[in-house]
């Protein structure tokens, strides 16, 4: 260790000399900000708890991430509304319980999502709450999309 701290020491002004006089200077906002890169985002939304990860991914446009989750989980609803920026708490839940393994409640992800507006509705003829993510409005879910081939009215599969 005495080695590495030796030759270190030896070479600081070397390179203090390489940085003053080859690297540009960078500004105030670009030394105080690092790259945002979507590995470090997801990093970051791994240490969160279920609900914190799901309203941190929606509010991160991480949509795709979101969609990993539902289908390693196997829970296909979470998408259904997301033509016009919807997420049905009903579907949303399900993912949540699927997330903390059945110990989490309803309470817990409405916390979770306190940053999205919680609206109420009907869906399917009964009372629900959806909360509104613009963001997902152009969003297309590849995951559970069915794919359909073109003159296929019988639903042969072509091969």
């Amino acid at each position: 260790m005495a080695a590495v701290y030796n030759q270190i020491h030896t070479e600081v002004n070397d390179f203090a000399y390489y940085l003053a006089t080859e690297v540009d200077n960078a500004s105030i906002d670009e030394y105080m900000e690092p790259p945002e890169t979507l590995d470090k985002k997801i990093l970051i939304a791994s240490k969160f708890s279920a609900g914190n990860k799901i309203a941190f991914l929606l509010h991160s446009g991480m949509y795709t991430e979101l969609e990993k989750i539902t289908r390693e989980l196997d829970v296909k609803n979470v998408f259904n509304g997301c033509a016009d920026g919807r997420i049905y708490e009903d579907d949303l839940f399900e993912l949540y319980d699927e997330m903390t393994e059945g110990k989490g409640t309803k309470r817990g992800l409405a916390a979770a999502m306190k940053e999205f507006e919680k609206v109420p509705t009907t869906y399917k003829g009964a009372k629900a709450y959806y909360y509104y993510v613009p963001g997902i409005k152009g969003y297309r879910p590849s995951a559970f999309t069915p794919i359909e081939s073109e003159g296929n009215i019988d639903n042969v599969l072509n091969i």
